[in-house]
């Protein structure tokens, strides 16, 4: 009886000891699952998000083209965060300044080239760190990695026809010299500010630059502008099309835009070029009133204007520019909305334009 009671005795240890270290084990178990549970659902972050999806069709000229690249759907993960806000901070801008139509997309074209290597590089680097954070010894994080490395990978496909879309904008400029892509940092611009930039995209050659917000007063669209190298050769004259305070990068300056009036015929990558705005020729714009009737005093004729859907709009009508010798040539402008401002290209420098709108029908 005795050897009974001591032989249960040592079962019912030995039974305690294997309990004790089963616990132990299913402890263990529920850690490295737990640790397998955070690790995947990092991982998870990168699986789950929609990459950048930019379908550029072409240029962009109407309101609701443009208007529905708000619509673009950007889930970063939230290291990546700065580059959804810098995106959006983009289209925004397009957005607020939607009249502008194909140069501000260039522009914006231009910005997400810009950062399309830097964007795609911090996402292979999520991976690699994703990868050294599981050693791929768990089946269930190994797949969460290679999910993670096709969506990186889907990115890179989708941003690369992104950026195709963009570059279509753009074309090769009869220059004789070396153009890669369009916003060209050439030199110099007003008050020795290094940021001028020479623009190439389908339709219009532009140059921008900034100026101090202070001199913004002096400065009005129509203005002449002279884009000539450091040894004072012409490369071409330019006339201002837009003074936009939305892309004010820099605390101070505002951006101007000015169309030039024909290609420089010799342009190298990196030249030093000299901006000078002629403000003698400053002409300014013209608002379409309701009435539409004639303004003798600043020498315009507005054609008749029609009212639709509530809103009053012009008919077709011609601008017609003529200098001081005589010479003359016509700018075609319909559907123009009531209120809205007209600009005036083509004022040459130092010279009186008198500028006409009339029927194109007269």
């Amino acid at each position: 009886m005795q050897r009974l009671l001591i032989f249960l005795f040592l079962l019912c240890i030995s039974q305690t000891s294997y309990i004790i270290y089963k616990n132990d084990d299913l402890q263990n178990l529920i850690k490295l699952k737990e640790e397998s549970r955070v690790e995947s659902s990092t991982q998870h972050v990168v699986s789950t998000m929609v990459v950048m999806r930019l379908r550029f069709t072409g240029v962009f000229t109407t309101y609701g083209k443009i208007k529905a690249l708000n619509h673009t759907m950007i889930k970063l993960p939230s290291n990546l965060g700065h580059y959804k806000a810098y995106v959006e901070k983009i289209f925004f801008q397009a957005g607020q300044q939607v009249k502008k139509g194909e140069l501000l997309l260039t522009i914006a074209c231009d910005e997400i080239i810009h950062k399309k290597n830097a964007i795609h590089k911090e996402f292979l680097q999520h991976v690699q760190y994703l990868k050294r954070l599981t050693n791929l010894k768990n089946n269930v994080a190994e797949h969460e990695v290679e999910k993670a490395t096709l969506n990186a990978e889907k990115f890179k496909y989708e941003y690369q026809q992104s950026v195709a879309a963009c570059e279509k904008l753009n074309i090769q400029a009869p220059f004789d010299g070396t153009i890669g892509h369009s916003n060209i940092v050439v030199g110099e611009a007003v008050s020795n500010e290094k940021n001028v930039a020479m623009l190439v995209n389908s339709k219009n050659l532009i140059v921008e630059f900034y100026v101090p917000s202070e001199q913004i007063e002096n400065i009005s669209t129509g203005a002449s502008v002279i884009v000539e190298s450091s040894d004072g050769d012409v490369f071409s004259e330019a006339c201002i099309t837009g003074i936009d305070p939305y892309l004010d990068d820099i605390v101070g300056k505002t951006k101007v835009i000015a169309s030039l009036k024909f290609a420089p015929k010799s342009f190298k990558h990196n030249s030093n070029v000299n901006v000078s705005i002629d403000k003698k020729s400053v002409f300014g714009v013209y608002v379409v009133p309701k009435t539409a009737v004639i303004d003798d005093v600043n020498n315009f004729y507005v054609c008749k204007a029609e009212k639709r859907n509530g809103e009053y709009y012009t008919k077709l009508c011609r601008v017609q520019i003529i200098d001081s010798k005589g010479d003359s040539y016509a700018i075609l402008s319909e559907g123009i909305k009531d209120g809205e401002k007209i600009i005036i290209e083509g004022v040459l420098k130092n010279d009186n334009v008198p500028v006409v709108l009339k029927d194109i029908n007269n």
